[in-house]
């Protein structure tokens, strides 16, 4: 990061990691029949873990032009 030192950068963006992957700040499904999960890929950090059963998905995607 520009102004700070490899070392303190290393710190910095660890400390950022660990916040947001911190429990309080964790979303975890389980899912239904019938959900319905949206959420927006330019703000969020999301991980899938493996389905159990037979699950059937969509995706859509949507722009904003500004």
């Amino acid at each position: 990061m520009e102004g700070l030192s490899a070392d303190e950068s290393a710190a910095l963006l660890d400390s950022l990691y660990s916040a947001a992957t911190a429990e309080a700040n964790l979303y975890r499904h389980t899912w239904l029949r019938g959900d319905v999960v949206i959420w927006d890929n330019a703000l969020v950090m999301h991980k899938a873990l493996p389905a159990r059963g037979r699950k059937v998905t969509y995706r859509v995607t949507t722009s904003t032009y500004r």
